[in-house]
């Protein structure tokens, strides 16, 4: 039986010397809102594994590299926690194929005696949903440098325009008032973030024909 340890289980982001990983890893770093500090990943796959979460309006929090464990000898970080509907899962991301069973096992078990979900997802599964994903990490980068615009009457005014059936983003921008569509835009967002409204976001890039519709 392989044991497994931590010395914590409390989901914080592991320490790594920033210039080891940069030389190491295909090393990216992104400010989310479910997650309160620049997270740092280490793969393409899991940097849009996050986009994707912060997509979903279930997913409350995430934590990269949340916690430092020993499998038997062998130290080990999995790649994400998070949080959705009250539960708690936690994910490693790997290529497909690739023979990760003689750690993914008593991982898995060890999560479980937590009331932790622990899963393996492949990288392929994150890729088919590649253009979802980076629509939502332009959301995200815009949200997080408009954090001090108020647009409550942007938001109140689309949501009554929307009663009245799907619109377009070009439809709902105002094109001719610049100050007035870059609010309106981050409303669209907001909105979007919240799980009032939804984008068609899924095969198409985010442009001005994308869709929007109350949810």
């Amino acid at each position: 039986m392989t044991f497994v340890r931590s010395e914590s289980l409390v989901p914080h982001q592991q320490q790594h010397s920033a210039l080891k990983i940069l030389r190491s890893a295909d090393c990216y770093q992104q400010k989310f809102l479910k997650f309160p500090y620049v997270a740092i990943t280490h793969s393409w796959a899991e940097l849009l594994n996050l986009a994707l979460l912060e997509a979903d309006v279930l997913v409350t929090s995430f934590v990269p590299q949340p916690f430092r464990l020993r499998v038997g000898k062998r130290r080990y970080v999995p790649d994400c926690f998070f949080e959705r509907e009250g539960k708690k899962y936690v994910v490693e991301l790997k290529p497909e194929g690739a023979d990760f069973d003689h750690i993914a096992e008593p991982v898995k078990m060890f999560f479980k005696t937590k009331n932790i979900d622990y899963s393996v997802i492949s990288n392929e599964s994150i890729y088919e949903q590649s253009i979802f994903a980076e629509n939502w990490l332009y959301i995200v980068r815009t949200l997080n440098t408009s954090k001090t615009i108020d647009t409550d009457r942007e938001e109140c005014s689309l949501m009554d325009e929307l009663c009245q059936g799907p619109l377009t983003i070009g439809q709902a921008l105002s094109l001719g008032d610049r100050l007035e569509t870059s609010q309106r835009e981050i409303a669209i967002y907001k909105l979007a973030w919240r799980g009032q409204v939804e984008l068609d976001l899924r095969n198409e890039s985010l442009s001005a024909d994308t869709e929007i519709k109350l949810c």
